[in-house]
């Protein structure tokens, strides 16, 4: 499995004096996966952490210069590393529910079904954080609030990239952009996974990031000036890890 991140404790983003912001501002954190179909189950080609810090009672302005994240991406290489995809998506969930300032994700109930029936043992942080989801409005002390940016934005089952759109966000599509369900069918079918890795973590890490911006746009904690390009931010955030990726010329935010 292929691993990509900017921060230097990948595996505890929030722990302590490891963390690389500091310590009065919090962390909101938003996912995504990105999936395939096998013929008879989806497989999980590659998932995404984003780490944004917000502060605890104002609203974060960002700036398109100066506007940074971390980030964690994971990559299979292969099906049968999938669960291995699913087992560092439930890690970050076990801290994220904790220790973060929420929780953002597009259409959790379809990716958490899916997730568990890729795992392999148990999954504790997908599984809490799937019956907390039932009822959002609940937030238990000392748990993250959750965010379904699918639902929570009054834009019910619109694909990530018009969200962001009726939100002044630009997503591209495309290569070096959020890649279409047809797209990473295609790449699925007719690439090997490592020539393909790129594109699959390029697009989860804009997905991920995308979603963590309007969880924290719901929530009133973050908000930005018209037309502000989330590819453009991931490129300046992943351009080591995904040069070929984030060397491309994805279309403006729109849906297929």
């Amino acid at each position: 499995m292929r691993e990509y991140s900017n921060l230097a404790w990948p595996g505890t983003p929030y722990g302590g004096s490891r963390r690389p912001f500091p310590r009065q501002r919090r962390l909101l954190t938003g996912f995504a996966v990105q999936w395939a179909d096998d013929g008879e189950n989806a497989v999980p080609l590659a998932a995404a952490a984003v780490f944004l810090s917000v502060h605890r009672t104002a609203v974060t302005v960002l700036d398109p210069a100066t506007a940074d994240a971390g980030y964690r991406v994971v990559v299979a290489d292969g099906d049968l590393e999938s669960s291995g995809v699913v087992d560092v998506v439930d890690q970050v969930l076990v801290q994220a529910r904790r220790h973060s300032a929420g929780i953002g994700w597009h259409s959790y109930p379809d990716d958490a079904h899916a997730l568990a029936a890729r795992a392999v043992g148990r999954t504790p942080g997908i599984t809490a954080v799937a019956e907390a989801w039932t009822d959002r409005t609940v937030c238990d002390r000392g748990t993250a609030q959750l965010t379904d940016t699918a639902d929570d934005l009054g834009l019910t089952g619109r694909p990530v990239p018009l969200v962001a759109a009726e939100h002044n966000l630009r997503c591209p599509v495309g290569p070096g952009g959020l890649l279409t369900p047809p797209a990473l069918q295609e790449l699925y079918e007719t690439n090997t996974p490592a020539k393909a890795a790129e594109d699959y973590g390029s697009s989860a890490l804009v997905q991920a990031l995308t979603v963590t911006l309007l969880a924290g746009h719901a929530r009133e904690l973050l908000s930005w000036p018209d037309g502000f390009n989330v590819g453009q931010l991931a490129a300046t955030l992943a351009w080591d890890h995904f040069p070929t990726a984030f060397n491309t010329a994805p279309t403006a935010a729109a849906a297929q």
